[in-house]
């Protein structure tokens, strides 16, 4: 059966019409599930060919959008920002009503007194104050919020839980020995209570600022779970949640090891110890019991959405069960180690430590998303720089990730989970896929192993999660890597057209993985060509420029410095410093050599890089078994020989960057790996074939 575009567009459309059904953004686990997996579905399967399947869907799409948007919500305006101050007339004090700013600054100097403050020369709290009384939510990039955003649903007992975007703005990047920490940063909420949420009842812990008929505001303390009903009174009233005394949230390592004390603690007969009267507030937290209605309209809809997309995926797409369970089998195994390692990323808003590069990407990536929502398109792809410095294209991901899931880190969860699976689907190009699937589910679960010498390789799943959880773009600039060879090394030898649409978007994801880390161009130029060489051979010269078009955004990088900074930088005006090692260095330690001069400089720097970059002695071990791959031995898959030249030439640059250690190296060593995988296949392979014969 030949290679079908129009069922590519299909596939697409119905993707398009299941998320158009769930809607946008997709900030709740439950709406991240059905995309995900209907993704997957789409992905492992084929397109039923009918057009009136394809009206029966549209009509569903519509009905179902047309039912959820007059379905009553509860549409409650809401407000937020990080709150502290620094001195008289801020735009807080100046915004906020008199009555709650002073309750707030009360609370604050008593949290965090004057006299008691630690002032730091790594980055301090006190440096910048809010500049604007309320931020903007990602939350709203579909709607036109009064304030930050509208909420139908209220549930949050911390910081992460409540997303505000406030928390990984690199203003408020402090780091250090500082007296509040960013993970529990104190912050507040307001709520215009709307009419739809009458008959709703707000349940809380902590302080809550009720505003009264009069105007005034009325002070509600629980220090155990309350409640208060939202009358008719409420309608246009606001509510202020003031979260000045936070705690920090565990992860699931955290909450296990506080689980661990607790039952010593019992089996030990020992009481106990509370702490002091003066620290014993009660921190923020605040849900929103719907009323029947709203209860009934909630539960409605997510029928309707489930609905929706069985009858989406059953009309349009013949799933591969097969296939389909592989994948749903390695990914379900991949967001385990997601979740003990980072449960944030769940739902929540990961708040990543100041200094780092994280709190980066997320500022100009919202700041990307806000020019574009009001019509800035120029300034949005200026994306807060005249010339990059840092990596060009993780700021346009964090972007397009806010767009679609808000304030949640939806988006590179998607890309982390699909990573064993992208690496399944690489290994399978070379070996059987059972040998696949194996390897595949001990790369995900070799954690448990506690092997430093698996992590130095590269080759644990648990790493990349790490990466994730960093706020770094190494694990998407891997999965891209990845997937751009995979799609070639599957569909290169077809000459149905297949390789047309695979190999274009082969091409874009090389793009990508370049975008999102510059040292990749060189290894990301050798696959294009080999390929394009493949295709020559074969007289197919026309796939070669068509599926070019996929690699030619590589040259946004270059037209984005000149055209806004008037600098002729590739990628980034970074890169001179990165070269902590250039080419000159190494002649140069070259010359002391063999002049006998083993203390001189150059080459004394150059041994040390040599050093860091090598690492443990087992990795020159890998490294024999490329090099033997790629240059020595003779009965070898041109694929496989490629892929050992590919992996080489990650180390080629390595040797010229200061950047040789951690997130920065980990596919360069995998592939390594990798290459010592297929060579074992291979010698297993030719016994059994002998065994045969």
């Amino acid at each position: 059966m030949g290679f079908n575009f129009y069922e590519i567009l299909k596939k697409i459309a119905c993707f398009v019409l299941i998320v158009l059904c769930v809607g946008l953004p997709a900030i709740s686990v439950f709406s991240f599930v059905i995309i995900f997996i209907s993704g997957l579905a789409i992905v492992n399967g084929a397109a039923k060919h009918s057009l009136k399947r394809l009206i029966a869907v549209v009509l569903i799409t519509v009905s179902i959008v047309i039912v959820k948007s007059v379905l009553p919500h509860a549409a409650i305006q809401e407000g937020h920002n990080i709150f502290f101050t620094k001195s008289d007339g801020e735009a807080l004090e100046k915004g906020l009503p008199p009555e709650a700013f002073n309750f707030m600054k009360q609370r604050f100097l008593m949290q965090y007194p004057l006299d008691k403050r630690n002032i730091t020369d790594t980055g301090c709290w006190q440096s910048q104050a809010p500049r604007s009384l309320f931020v903007f939510s990602s939350d709203s990039a579909f709607s036109k919020p009064k304030y930050s955003r509208i909420v139908d649903s209220v549930n949050f007992d911390n910081l992460t839980e409540f997303r505000g975007g406030f928390a990984n703005d690199s203003a408020y990047g402090w780091f250090g020995a500082s007296d509040i920490k960013r993970e529990s940063m104190p912050f507040f909420v307001m709520y215009e209570l709307s009419p739809s949420s009458v008959d709703s009842s707000l349940y809380w812990t902590g302080y809550v600022l009720w505003e009264g008929a009069d105007g005034h505001y009325q002070t509600i303390y629980n220090e155990t779970r309350g409640c208060r009903k939202i009358t008719d009174s409420d309608i246009g009233k606001k509510v202020f949640g003031v979260a000045i005394n936070n705690e920090e949230q565990l992860g699931f390592w955290g909450r296990f090891k506080d689980l661990k004390s607790r039952i010593r603690l019992f089996l030990s007969g020992k009481k106990p110890v509370h702490a002091s009267e003066e620290s014993k507030e009660t921190s923020l937290s605040i849900s929103l019991a719907l009323s029947p209605v709203l209860k009934f309209s909630y539960i409605l809809k997510r029928i309707l959405e489930v609905l929706g997309v069985f009858f989406i995926l059953n009309l349009m797409v013949k799933i591969n069960r097969k296939r389909f369970l592989i994948a749903c089998t390695i990914i379900a195994s991949a967001a385990i180690i997601v979740y003990l390692y980072c449960p944030h990323l769940f739902g929540q808003y990961y708040i990543h430590e100041g200094g780092e590069d994280g709190p980066t990407h997320e500022t100009l990536g919202r700041g990307i998303l806000v020019n574009a929502v009001s019509g800035d398109w120029k300034q949005a792809l200026r994306g807060g720089e005249d010339v990059f410095w840092n990596t060009p294209g993780f700021r346009y991901f964090r972007a397009l990730e806010k767009l679609f899931f808000g304030d949640t880190d939806f988006g590179y969860l998607a890309v982390v989970l699909i990573l064993p699976y992208v690496l399944f689907g690489f290994l399978a190009n070379f070996i059987s896929e059972k040998w696949s699937f194996w390897i595949t589910v001990f790369f995900i679960f070799s954690v448990f192993l506690h092997s430093h010498s698996l992590d130095s390789l590269g080759f644990t799943y648990h790493i990349y999660v790490m990466v994730v959880r960093g706020g770094w773009p190494d694990s998407l600039a891997y999965t891209a890597f990845l997937g751009a060879l995979t799609l070639p090394l599957r569909y290169i030898k077809r000459r149905d057209g297949a390789y047309l649409w695979y190999g274009l978007l082969a091409h874009f994801l090389f793009f990508i993985a370049v975008f999102m880390r510059p040292q990749f161009c060189l290894t990301a130029l050798i696959a294009v060509l080999y390929f394009a060489v493949r295709l020559f051979r074969e007289g197919r010269v026309r796939e070669i420029f068509l599926t070019w078009i996929g690699f030619v955004p590589i040259l946004f990088p270059l037209a984005h410095n000149y055209f806004f900074g008037g600098k002729l930088h590739l990628f980034t005006g970074f890169t001179s410093m990165a070269l902590s090692t250039p080419p000159s260095m190494y002649f140069n330690a070259l010359k002391e050599l063999l002049a006998a001069d083993f203390s001189g400089q150059n080459l004394n720097k150059v041994v040390l890089h040599l050093k860091s970059m090598v690492g443990p002695w087992y990795r020159i071990i890998f490294l024999g078994i490329v090099f033997y791959a790629a240059f020595l031995k003779r009965k070898i898959p041109a694929d496989m020989r490629m892929v050992a030249i590919l992996c080489l030439s990650l180390h080629f640059v390595n040797l010229f960057i200061f950047a040789v250690y951690f997130r920065y190296v980990f596919l360069a060593w995998a592939l390594t790996v990798v290459v010592a995988i297929f060579l074992l296949w291979l010698r297993l392979a030719g016994r059994k074939e002998r065994v045969v014969l």
